[in-house]
């Protein structure tokens, strides 16, 4: 699903500046640690051999804590390290193969790519109001990664980063980030190699052992827009 960084943008600010109230300068605000992010997802994907694609679809799921390390600065702002125990990430894409030889009759398919990881870094907090805060982060996020095409399923280790913002209102709030980062796919099962009772696949079996051992190498960009929960 497409949508427009720059809306997003213009409505986090619009929250910023909406709202209204303060404490008393003497009392430290409170803050929310637990945070549980649900969204969605937009990336680009490059793969060598391959044009590059854009996605579909795409929802992300991600449920973490943020440990500060210090006491309020100013009853407002707060250094922290934000820990993400589960990110979840999965897109499609609509991809047209056109055989040069038979033009008239393209061919249509959905890749499926989906990421499970966990996501660490730093990040800054600060109490705009009593109710409300502003939520800044960048955070290195491992992932196994698995990618289907149509006719084999790939997986490997990818190496992702992660750095947005959000703004929230007592328990609710919304926010985007910036998404990126590369894995390496190994093919670990072709459902176009399944036997089907040929005896003369010995050098098949051979070529196909020889491309599973090689790894293709995959570039991610995107963004991701969420509703987020604080508690």
């Amino acid at each position: 699903m497409k949508f427009h960084v720059r809306t997003l943008a213009v409505a986090l600010m619009a929250m910023v500046f909406t709202v209204s109230g303060r404490a008393s300068d003497n009392e430290d605000m409170p803050a929310r640690n637990k945070f549980t992010n649900i969204g969605f997802s937009y990336s680009k994907l490059k793969q060598e051999g391959m044009p590059e694609l854009k996605s579909d679809i795409g929802v992300n799921f991600t449920k973490g804590t943020t440990y500060f390390l210090h006491k309020p600065i100013a009853h407002r702002l707060r250094f922290g390290i934000d820990a993400v125990w589960t990110d979840i990430n999965y897109s499609n894409y609509k991809v047209t193969y056109i055989d040069p030889q038979y033009p008239e009759y393209p061919e249509k398919t959905t890749m499926h790519e989906v990421e499970v990881g966990l996501q660490v870094g730093p990040s800054v907090n600060f109490n705009i109001h009593r109710n409300s805060e502003l939520h800044a982060y960048f955070r290195y996020a491992p992932s196994f990664s698995g990618f289907y095409n149509g006719d084999e399923f790939q997986a490997g280790f990818g190496n992702f980063f992660v750095g947005g913002a959000s703004v929230s209102w007592k328990c609710i709030g919304a926010g985007i980030e910036a998404r990126f980062g590369s894995s390496k796919y190994k093919k670990y099962l072709s459902f176009g190699d399944l036997g089907y009772g040929d005896d003369d696949t010995s050098m098949d079996d051979e070529q196909d052992q020889k491309s599973t051992s090689d790894k293709v190498k995959t570039k991610f960009s995107g963004c991701r827009a969420y509703v987020t929960f604080r508690f």
